[in-house]
């Protein structure tokens, strides 16, 4: 299998498990992470609580509405999602005693539907499953896969000719092949900036760099706002494709206002694999003042900080990132910042346990439980958990490596 290939969507573990989160798939992402030993892997670990945390948010508010609409089998199965992916025994309690007095209203249609995004894998299908169905009808594909666009991209996409449709619909199984003939044929009012993107990204999966990359960059000319052409012609600069004056055109599109956070986000992203902090403070300070916060450019940001001694804006950082409910007060990294500086223990505590409650597999949250616990003085508590933990049969080498000398400040 080619680099490219793989690279972009093809068959390599890591880059679907990847794709699947930024697409919101969040079950598939789990599982994907789960069957390819990624777990423990940076930046999956975290990844994979983000997930679980979303997933158990949206099953609890599921179960309120199923049980509303007087669906009680639907209602105990959301419930038992929502405890698989972390939720407490107190807030399945707490959900089951604020419903109890609620009339619920008859079962409508809405009640028996699929319940996509929730993890459901019952009657409720997510769009993803039912896309796999080798028995769906091709207008049934066609509408699933518009529906998991971005509202302006499904109007663009919408009205163009069938041969682009059943090219999308090939690309979206992997005939890539297959895919790039029947662009080959689309109709001149097809040839817009969403076109050359699609017909780019088959083409560099097809191993054709050359004739890809010239559509890629004939997409974003046309059309600067199209996020996913630049995020694509970013992955594969960051991976060593050589193209002219990439960065250059970045930083040009970082001076577009509507574009300006988008482009110093990635600019800060590539100056971090490069290994420039300076660069990456720079455009990642322009980044946050675009409005741009995702999560992995607060951590980026945030480490840095944190080693140049700028603890309070680290700190601040830290804490703009998302909790979503099921019981944690705080994000599992800013609970290890304080951690580090024997801060707000108490709280760190509840954070690591409620990590723990989200990911039960991950032997990263025992083990900050129990460095809470040493120093709180807790020592027999402590040295019961890392024995556990010297016992587990998933330790990576570095784990290892952890719990034995948290283990030697215990003797």
């Amino acid at each position: 299998m080619s680099f490219l290939r793989r690279l972009i969507g093809g068959k390599d573990p890591a880059a679907q498990a990847r794709r699947a989160f930024d697409q919101g798939e969040y079950a598939r992402f789990i599982t994907l992470c789960r069957e390819n030993g990624l777990e423990q892997t940076d930046p999956f670990d975290e990844l994979l609580h983000q997930a679980r945390e979303i997933l158990c948010e949206r099953n609890l508010e599921e179960a309120r509405l199923r049980r509303s609409q007087g669906d009680l089998a639907a209602f105990e199965e959301h419930l038992a999602l929502a405890k698989e992916y972390g939720a407490t025994t107190a807030q399945l309690d707490e959900l089951k005693s604020a419903i109890d007095g609620e009339e619920p209203s008859a079962t409508t249609e809405a009640a028996v539907a699929g319940c996509a995004g929730c993890g459901a894998s019952g009657d409720g299908h997510t769009a993803e499953a039912i896309v796999a169905n080798d028995g769906l009808a091709e207008d049934e594909e066609w509408e699933l896969f518009l529906a998991a666009m971005p509202e302006e991209m499904e109007a663009a996409y919408r009205g163009k000719s069938d041969i682009f449709r059943a090219a999308l619909l090939a690309a979206n199984r992997s005939e890539d092949d297959a895919a790039c003939r029947l662009f080959e044929q689309c109709p001149a009012e097809d040839r817009d900036a969403h076109y050359l993107y699609e017909y780019g990204a088959a083409l560099c999966r097809c191993d054709n760099l050359e004739a890809g990359l010239d559509c890629l960059e004939r997409s974003v000319d046309l059309l600067p706002e199209l996020r996913h052409a630049w995020e694509l012609l970013f992955e594969l600069f960051s991976r060593g494709v050589a193209m002219n004056d990439f960065v250059q055109r970045l930083e040009r599109l970082a001076d577009n206002s509507r574009m300006a956070g988008f482009a110093a986000q990635l600019l800060a992203r590539l100056a971090w694999q490069e290994k420039r902090p300076d660069d990456v403070l720079r455009w990642g300070e322009r980044a946050l003042q675009a409005g741009e916060a995702q999560a992995e450019l607060l951590q980026m940001l945030a480490n840095l900080l944190e080693e140049r001694g700028e603890e309070k804006r680290a700190e601040s950082l830290l804490a703009k990132l998302p909790v979503i409910g099921c019981g944690g007060t705080v994000h599992p990294l800013l609970a290890e910042f304080w951690l580090r500086r024997d801060r707000n223990l108490d709280r760190a505590l509840e954070s690591f346990k409620a990590a723990g409650r989200q990911d039960p597999g991950n032997p990263r949250w025992p083990l900050r439980i129990a460095e809470v616990y040493i120093r709180r003085g807790w020592k027999k508590e402590a040295r019961q958990i890392l024995a556990s933990l010297t016992a587990a049969a998933n330790l990576s080498p570095e784990m290892k490596q952890l719990v034995s000398s948290r283990l030697e400040e215990l003797s």
